[in-house]
């Protein structure tokens, strides 16, 4: 079972240019702009979306603009420039009734003494399902997307289980010869099913966390069934110990990290997800993971990167994954 990215889903429809005092660029076709992030989420909660424009007019100043149900959100952070286009990481909190809603997002262009340019429109459905929830606040939600990691380095995580003894070693292997340290999230019933492996993990002096322990959206669970959740799940070893929501579902919302703080846990998302749970290339992991793209931002000082035991090409990117981000001036965890 994955933990990455749930569905993607864009599109584009209209272009406006707004006229101001001073000179008018020439006239050209809109760029285009989508969004992309999670199906659903909890009713009230705080969800982080990507925004892209498909091309930036020469000389212009880029910023997003991004709402859902007609409330604007937020975009911060370094934009990326990547393969197809520009993005921005943008967060926007959902209506506190159930239901499925619109997320809209626009590029807009600014110049001095040029006339506001606007991209097309971009636009995704996010559904509310499950128990409501308000959102964290903007520092907790920092924190819980860099893993409460406080240090510059970079973590490597991986999640799940579902994994073939080559495929471990293979990875442990990698780690080992780069002397870097995993921090390895397996689900509490595989874990149960699997314990050499764990002791393996473990005995290679990686960290291990929580995944739960058979990998439920905890956003549709009620506060005691999460709680049996993270209860059963494996025993983080890190600190502070981290608990992952499976999907990340639920993730920025006050009741999961209430329920987790009951347990000693706190919760973990990642800042760049390399999509490796649906077999996709080792080129393509590197890529994601260095350069970014619309879905994901790149690795960054203090950022914790999501990959998956069971990723089919993960043991085959993890020497030139680690090779690119040391080349880019990017710290990892130390193994030893």
């Amino acid at each position: 079972m994955r933990t990455g990215v749930r569905t993607l889903l864009a599109g584009a429809v209209l272009a406006l240019v707004v006229p101001v005092a001073g000179l008018v660029a020439p006239a050209q076709a809109a760029p285009s702009a989508r969004v992309t992030g999670p199906a659903y989420d909890s009713p009230g909660s705080t969800v982080a979306v990507v925004v892209t424009t498909s091309s930036r007019p020469s000389g212009y100043a880029l910023s997003f603009r991004v709402s859902v149900a007609g409330i604007a959100g937020v975009c911060n952070g370094a934009q990326w420039r990547h393969s197809t286009g520009w993005s921005q990481r943008c967060w926007v909190t959902l209506p506190s009734r159930l239901g499925t809603w619109t997320v809209s997002s626009r590029a807009v262009f600014t110049r001095t003494g040029y006339a506001t340019q606007y991209s097309t429109y971009g636009y995704k459905s996010v559904a509310t399902k499950g128990y409501y929830s308000a959102p964290v606040s903007a520092t907790t939600r920092a924190s819980i997307e860099k893993c409460w990691n406080t240090t510059s380095r970079v973590q490597l995580t991986f999640d799940d289980g579902n994994v073939s003894w080559t495929r471990l070693n293979s990875m442990l292997a990698t780690l080992k010869a780069y002397n870097v340290r995993g921090r390895f999230l397996p689900t509490g019933q595989w874990a149960a099913a699997n314990p050499s492996k764990v002791a393996a993990i473990r005995n290679a002096g990686h960290l291990l966390g929580n995944h739960t322990y058979s990998h439920p959206a905890l956003n549709t669970l009620s506060s005691s069934s999460v709680r049996w959740q993270i209860s059963r799940g494996v025993a983080a070893t890190s600190t502070p110990k981290l608990i992952r929501p499976p999907y990340g579902a639920g993730a920025y919302s006050q009741r999961i990290t209430n329920d987790a703080a009951a347990l000693g846990y706190r919760v973990c998302h990642w800042t760049t997800d390399t999509s490796d749970y649906a077999g996709v290339s080792a080129t393509t992991i590197i890529n994601k993971v260095l350069y970014g793209d619309g879905v994901t931002a790149p690795a960054r000082p203090g950022g914790s990167v999501l990959m998956h035991m069971s990723g089919a090409n993960t043991p085959a990117a993890l020497p030139g994954l680690i090779r690119g981000m040391r080349a880019k001036g990017l710290l990892l965890e130390p193994l030893r």
